[in-house]
């Protein structure tokens, strides 16, 4: 079957997905052009200094590309799906994935160059679509992401995960990026009572 099938099949059929798509041609089928009426936020662009809204038009990704990028959803969506993660391939009782197969995506493979890491600083490798790094004494497994920046990172120590999402459709490489994944290490040290970094400092004397 195509990857768009196996996707609504198998991931988003049992994990009760039921606001997520796998392209903007599926969404606009089922919901009609985004809107904010709609509750769907709008792309924010930039032209030099200057970041203004803009549509869903160049929102969108080759077939090709899309497994590595191509699915909308929302955050009670993507809260299914990193609750799957936290219980190592189950989800409500019903195990979809084999506990070795999920863990085997985050094997790290190879060390991450310091200009690609999310988390400056941090030595990290990079498994099968994680990236996988010690925070505060704990394995943490994480990827941003585009066209619209975001972040998810997991804890399975401590059964945490976190997501965090922009409307932002540009600057990948800095600070869009630097954002979501600054706001998930603040986070994660809340929520451990860890002492506090300047997450924000750091990714921005990272950029520069």
């Amino acid at each position: 079957m195509s990857w768009e099938q196996f996707i609504k099949q198998r991931v988003f059929g049992p994990l009760g997905m039921h606001s997520s798509y796998t392209s903007t041609p599926d969404m606009i089928a089922h919901l009609g052009p985004p809107t904010m009426d709609k509750n769907i936020f709008m792309p924010a662009e930039q032209d030099g200094d200057s970041v203004f809204l803009g549509d869903w038009d160049n929102v969108s990704r080759p077939v090709l590309y899309a497994p590595a990028g191509g699915i909308h959803t929302s955050a009670t969506d993507i809260a299914k799906w990193m609750v799957l993660q936290l219980q190592n391939g189950q989800f409500q009782g019903e195990r979809l994935v084999s506990k070795e197969s999920l863990w085997e995506t985050r094997k790290p493979e190879v060390l991450v160059q310091e200009s690609l890491l999310s988390v400056p600083t941090r030595i990290a490798a990079y498994g099968l679509g994680w990236v996988s790094f010690e925070f505060h004494g704990r394995t943490v497994y994480e990827h941003p992401g585009g066209v619209m920046s975001s972040f998810v990172a997991l804890m399975p120590e401590e059964n945490l995960a976190v997501g965090a999402f922009t409307n932002a459709s540009f600057d990948f490489g800095g600070g869009s990026i630097g954002l979501v994944s600054a706001l998930a290490m603040e986070v994660f040290e809340r929520l451990l009572g860890a002492p506090d970094e300047d997450w924000s400092e750091l990714f921005l004397n990272a950029r520069n």
